[in-house]
């Protein structure tokens, strides 16, 4: 049987192994494993530290601005919290959430991904990112450090110089 990896600590992952093969169930298994009690996944936990009004206590002035600016682009903040791991920009109505299930829309809708109280596979996961050209300007310096280390290069067109470090130097994923 195929176990999964709960840990890169190799303690953990093998006294979670241990008991799996012992006959423990994976919930049990990995909770002693890691020595964490499971979790809760509701909307107190999410919210927790947020909910008693105070969440801009520290500093009301920029608590208003994204208040302000959510209610310019026309969404209602009453009883939401903002957090900002979701916003685009500073005060993004998107931000503001009632409960997990607003977050978690709001995650999906970017892309994003997430783990922990709201776990999401982001879209881009798992697919290959495409190759990103080196700028003109870096081909250009680049070029002109392997014609001083190698002078013969100097013989050759300057494009195709460019072209050959920019394949050494800039296909980055």
């Amino acid at each position: 049987m195929e176990l999964p990896v709960i840990s890169k600590d190799c303690t953990v992952q093998i006294t979670y192994e241990e008991m799996r093969r012992a006959g423990q169930s994976h919930n049990i298994a990995e909770m002693l494993a890691l020595r964490r009690l499971p979790a809760c996944k509701t909307d107190r936990e999410f919210l927790a530290g947020h909910c008693n009004g105070s969440q801009f206590a520290k500093d009301a002035v920029l608590g208003n601005r994204y208040k302000e600016v959510a209610e310019q682009r026309g969404a209602d903040v009453t009883g939401k919290v903002y957090l900002s791991g979701l916003a685009a920009f500073p005060g993004d109505p998107r931000a503001w959430v009632a409960d997990r299930s607003d977050a978690e829309k709001v995650i999906r809708e970017r892309g994003w991904s997430s783990e922990g109280l709201i776990n999401v596979k982001g879209q881009t996961e798992g697919k290959p990112s495409e190759p990103i050209p080196l700028a003109d300007d870096l081909a250009e310096h680049y070029a002109d450090k392997e014609i001083i280390a190698e002078p013969k290069l100097a013989l050759k067109p300057r494009q195709e110089v460019k072209e050959m470090v920019t394949e050494k130097y800039g296909r980055r994923k």
